[in-house]
């Protein structure tokens, strides 16, 4: 028997909605980067989680990946700078006949420049507040507004951290006792070898 079609709406349930974040976006890099290697594709994928997390991937330079699709968006918006873009291309062998049809059909679909910097840098500003909004919400604050889920989900947040900040700290503290007594033991050993020495050098000289 075939497995059901999954339907395709927000997970609304914490922990699925991870695990199937952390599975999918795996499947998805690999993807990308199996795409690449077979078939000699530039690439660049960037992901951002529900949380701000930021995963990528680039199979060359993200950089150099994204500063080309910059080039290609004003490619479509400046005719003129069309023929001066393609030779650039032709001589560094990554010109795509087909790639600059489609481009020169569709180009009020193209995104300038200055779009999609702004749009880069509402992403950030969004991150941001939800940085701080998390941990103010860690620290307490700002909890007020919260649906008792969402408390329930925060309650066991700082569980798992105090869980894990608990096990660093006896880490740490164990760590520093055998630490001591490593070198309590190498001082004992160098304090029974100078009494060794002087009691050596004690019967040689009574003898």
């Amino acid at each position: 028997m075939g497995r059901g079609k999954i339907e395709i709406k927000r997970i609304e349930n914490y922990t699925s909605r991870q695990a199937t974040f952390s599975k999918r976006r795996g499947g998805l890099l690999k993807k990308a980067r199996e795409l690449a290697v077979l078939c000699d594709a530039e690439i660049a994928l960037i992901i951002f989680s529900s949380s701000g997390r930021l995963f990528q991937f680039a199979s060359s330079s993200m950089n150099a990946t994204l500063a080309r699709y910059c080039r290609r968006c004003e490619e479509t918006k400046n005719p003129a700078a069309n023929h001066g873009l393609e030779n650039e291309d032709n001589k560094t062998g990554n010109a795509d006949p087909d790639e600059s049809k489609s481009l020169q059909k569709v180009p009020d679909l193209s995104l300038s420049r200055t779009p999609l910097v702004n749009e880069g840098l509402e992403s950030l500003k969004l991150q941001k507040e939800q940085l701080q909004r998390s941990v103010k919400r860690l620290m307490g604050e700002q909890i007020e507004d919260m649906r008792l889920d969402e408390l329930a989900q925060l309650e066991r947040d700082v569980e798992a951290a105090m869980r894990r900040l608990r096990a660093s700290k006896e880490s740490k503290m164990i760590g520093r006792i055998e630490e001591a007594r490593v070198c309590k033991e190498r001082d004992l050993a160098e304090q029974n070898r100078e009494l060794r020495l002087q009691l050596d050098l004690f019967r040689n000289t009574t003898v």
